[in-house]
This record gives structure tokens, sequence and C-alpha cells, in this order.
């Protein structure tokens, strides 16, 4: 209760009834309005014993009641404006089928597997800069909080961006074939899903892990009839960092160590096409000293590659030390090559610089996010007069 007020439980019918009425039948069809959000319909949950509701007599937890709201405040809505769109607060498997857009927040609960497994391609952006906050003082911190990422759980602001790891493991993800947890023995505090890749020319597997206690590494088993004879394997943590991967053959299953982190995706590797050899990861650093312009290339391959780096289209006024740009690795290697970059304190906008990892025939490019420096405001306040309002960044 808040006051004298009492919360409604969301599965009766009198409560959806009014829910469609003022969200369709006054907001859509009196006023025009086009697109809506419903705020907190992803991510809280209620408890309501009243067996007389749709719920049933199980305590219900009110998600079926969510799922008819925003199934009748679509389909009622679209058919008086069929390019209607609703978003919700949330991200949540059990609305996915109705809701255009759902807004990341801050709990592993509300993140939903359908985005994070299913639509790999979906590149969420994680706002947190409500306006007027002492906690977004430095320049790292601004920029994390508009980076877009897309994880396999949520993120706190002060985290790198991570959006670019899951770019390294989707060819694991859009190819490969979901596992759950099948075959997986996890030793630390958390959880853990799979994905299979065996597609002809590509044999292995990418295990997301979400560890509870980062400050411990541990180790993660896995058995699949898929996996076979010699494997490979890289780590790819939070921020796109890539480390190399022990691995070592257990009977019929596969040990590889757990990094001490809160998020790991472990990519193991069989067999593996050109295009597929090499995990490539790209990004700018931004520091208290100096930024730097980071990559990591991981071989995957049975033998020693050589790699050829290179960092092109450069904005206007930013430049770079001089790198070596030709490396060897042995298999399994990790290349670790930070570039001091100079210039980016003075952008007023988004830029990108694409990067190139060649070897041979195989070319890999991943595009570096350079973020603007930004004034952590309000929606009352135009902090770098673009005629915008601070508001969130968005």
């Amino acid at each position: 209760t808040v006051g004298d007020a009492w919360e409604v439980c969301v599965a009766t019918e009198e409560w959806q009834e009014h829910m469609r009425h003022w969200l369709c039948d006054v907001w859509v069809r009196q006023y025009g309005v086009t697109a809506q959000y419903i705020d907190q319909i992803g991510c809280v949950t209620q408890t309501c014993h009243n067996a007389a509701h749709a719920h049933g007599a199980h305590a219900g937890l009110a998600g079926q009641g969510f799922v008819d709201i925003v199934r009748k405040v679509k389909e009622d809505a679209r058919r008086t404006d069929p390019g209607y769109i609703l978003g919700g607060e949330g991200i949540v498997d059990v609305l996915t089928p109705w809701v255009d857009y759902g807004l990341w927040v801050g709990s592993s609960a509300y993140t939903g597997e359908f985005f994070k497994y299913l639509i790999p391609e979906t590149h969420l952006s994680r706002e947190l800069a409500n306006g007027g906050g002492s906690r977004y003082t430095l320049r790292a911190n601004h920029r994390a909080d508009v980076a877009l990422f897309n994880w396999f759980e949520t993120a706190e602001a002060e985290n790198e961006p991570v959006r670019r790891a899951r770019a390294v493991v989707r060819p694991f993800v859009n190819r490969g074939r979901f596992m759950s947890d099948t075959g997986l023995t996890l030793d630390v505090w958390g959880n853990a899903c799979w994905f299979l890749r065996a597609d002809g020319d590509c044999t292995g597997a990418a295990i997301n892990v979400h560890n509870l206690n980062p400050a411990e590494e541990g180790s993660v088993r896995l058995e699949s009839p898929a996996l076979r004879g010699s494997v490979r394997g890289v780590a790819v943590l939070e921020g796109g960092k890539l480390q190399a991967l022990a691995i070592r053959q257990d009977g019929a299953g596969y040990i590889a160590t757990t990094p001490a982190a809160r998020f790991a995706s472990l990519v193991l590797v069989q067999q593996a096409s050109p295009e597929n050899s090499l995990l490539v990861t790209a990004r700018c650093e931004y520091g208290a000293a100096r930024d730097l312009l980071r990559v990591q290339v991981a071989n995957l391959a049975p033998e020693a590659q050589q790699v050829v780096i290179e960092a092109s289209a450069l904005p206007e006024g930013v430049t770079l030390d001089a790198f070596t740009s030709v490396h060897r690795l042995a298999p399994g290697a990790v290349l670790d090559l930070p570039i001091a970059i100079h210039g980016i304190e003075t952008l007023t906008w988004w830029h990108t610089i694409p990067v190139t990892v060649a070897s041979g025939p195989t070319r890999i490019t991943r595009t570096v996010f350079i973020a603007p420096t930004l004034v952590n405001g309000s929606f009352a306040r135009d902090t770098n007069a673009d005629n915008h309002p601070d508001g969130w960044g968005m």
C-alpha cells in the first residue's frame, strides 16, 4: 500500500480492462497517441492469494496478468493504428511477443533469455544518468553510461562497455544451437548455459558463465558427444577483454578454468574455418593519464598464424601512437596490443574507428565506438547548447 491506496492485482479482469480503456480508447483513439511505454510491467512482481483471480490459487506472481495487459493493449491499439508501438520497463521473455522495446533494468532477473540468446544482434542501450547525480564525475563513467551493449546478463554502470564481447561470440550464438545447461557442471556460485556450434566448417562451444562471486575463479566441465579430440579456447570477459583459457580433457568431457570475473564467455574450438579461427576485440579505454585503443586477438587454429593489424578512418584531430602491426601467434595465444590514442577529448559527437585484423585471405573488422564527453544534466537544462535537453542522453 501507499498511504490509503492499495496495489491492484494485475490478473484481475477489471484492472486489465481499466488499462486497455485508458491506453487504447482514450490515448490512442481520442488523442492519436502512436507509441506508449508502461512502467514496471516487466520488472516487478506481485504476490496475490485470491483464488478468484486469473492466476489461480498458487499465490501467483502476476506474470500472466502482465502478459494479458500488453497483449490486450497491443492488439486493440493495432486495430486503430497498425504502426502502434508498445514498450515497457524490463526485458522479459513472456512479454516479447507484444512489446516492441524494453528498458534494460539493473537486475539479472529482468533481462530476458529471449533477447540474450535468440536475437543477439539486438543492441541494448543502458542509460543511468538520471540528472544531477554526483556518481558520474569521470570521463570513463560518462562514456560507459551511454555505451551500447548486449550481454548475457545485466551490467553495472561502472563496468566497461560489453557490446563488443557479444560480437566476438556471435558466430557461435547465431549459427549455434542453444543447449541450456545440458552437460555442464559449474563449481562456482552462479549459473551457466552454452551454445553448440557444429555446422561442418566449425565445431566448438560458447559457454556463458555468470559468476556470483567474481573474486574467485573456478572451473566448468562440459561433456558433449559433438566435442572430441584436441580443443583450444579463450575467455571473453566484460568489455571485450580476451584471456587465454586453459583446457584439459577429463574422460568424455573438457574442463576449463572460469576466470575471476562476473561475466565470461568461454569459447572452446575443436575445428575452425579460417574466419572463425581468430577472435578479435577492439575498444577504446578512457583513463586519467591517457586514452587507449586496445586490440586483442586470439588464435584458435591448431597452427600458428601471422596477423596484420590496421586502424583507419580516424576522426579529424585524433591520432594514434606508432605500433607494431605484424605479429605471429602460437595456437591458443592471445595478443594484447594497447595503442595510445590522442585528441578524443575534443570530440562532440559519436565517432567510429574501423580496426581490421588480417591473416592470409581472412579479414576481420571490428568497429570501435568513440563516445563524446557528456554532461550529466536534467530535462530542464541544455548544457551543450544543442537545442535538446540533457535528459538521459538518449
